[in-house]
């Protein structure tokens, strides 16, 4: 049997992140975050292990936005895949989460077999990213090569 990937859902709304958990807990293991703070403190203290991470800001997208671009610039958190999930499905929105870093942005209200599938994608396409790169290194230089 396959080891169980671990999955960081981090928002504000408990029951959002307890439904959340309840739906991908048997295909996942999963870290749970209440705020922005805790949210890079656990992704912080698992990037070797983080497969991805769900981020939830409907009831504050402005500070979302905020620390998803904070995740981003930092160079150890900056490979997990971030999917983001708002209240709002306005063009704006969107480019603003993407512009900042996601992977992927869904709005609530969302079908969960999508949102599975979008995570498993996601893992998937930033897992074979990695391999590329391994591939590309030179192991005993550190060179990257054509």
């Amino acid at each position: 049997m396959a080891c169980k990937k671990t999955i960081i859902i981090a928002g504000k709304d408990e029951k959002d992140r307890k439904n959340l958990t309840s739906l991908l807990r048997e295909d996942y293991n999963i870290l749970e975050a209440d705020g922005s703070g805790s949210a890079m403190e656990i992704m912080e203290e698992n990037t070797s292990t983080a497969a991805a991470a769900i981020l939830d800001i409907t009831f504050n997208i402005q500070g979302g936005i905020k620390l998803l671009s904070a995740l981003k610039r930092k160079e150890n958190i900056s490979k997990i895949p971030i999917i983001v999930i708002t209240g709002k499905s306005d063009e704006k929105t969107e480019l603003a989460v993407l512009e900042a870093g996601a992977s992927d942005y869904i709005h609530k209200p969302f079908n969960f077999k999508v949102l599975k599938k979008r995570l498993e994608n996601i893992i998937k396409w930033n897992e074979n990213i990695a391999v590329a790169r391994h591939i590309k290194k030179d192991n005993l230089t550190g060179v990257y090569t054509e």
